[in-house]
């Protein structure tokens, strides 16, 4: 399932990741020009630090990898392009599921996810046969 929230934080992490590239290569580059990291055993004392960071930004471009391996995956379906037959109809079948429970919802009823079958209604919605004020059924 898809975070409505995904779309936004995945250009947010790939700014974030790009910024720390940047000041990464500014502190490097003055550092060189200054004199102050030797290349020698200190430069890997001075840089361990900005290498954990850079493992642990990878983990604000895991939602920018999870939207790209899912618009790819749906590019194939759409395009009919998926070469396992059985993997392509069950996705298909999914798709046409969501489909339903999206529009079951908009008309206020629910559906089981696995049969499709209407399981209920919401409160206040109205279902036929109508009742008149008298308390009879109306056949319309």
């Amino acid at each position: 399932m898809t975070s409505r929230r995904q779309p936004v934080t995945a250009p947010v992490g790939i700014a974030l990741v790009l910024a720390l590239i940047g000041v990464e290569l500014t502190l490097l580059v003055a550092g060189i020009r200054d004199g102050q990291i030797a290349w020698r055993l200190h430069l890997v004392v001075q840089l361990l630090p900005w290498a954990i960071a850079n493992l642990v930004s990878g983990l604000l471009l895991l939602p920018a990898a999870w939207l790209l391996h899912r618009r790819r995956i749906a590019e194939l379906v759409r395009t009919r392009r998926i070469s396992d037959v059985i993997r392509q109809t069950r996705i298909e079948a999914a798709r046409k599921r969501a489909a339903d429970a999206v529009s079951a919802a908009r008309i206020g009823v629910t559906v089981h996810p696995a049969t499709g079958k209407i399981t209920g209604t919401r409160k206040g919605l109205v279902t036929a046969p109508h009742t008149t004020p008298a308390g009879r059924h109306s056949r319309s």
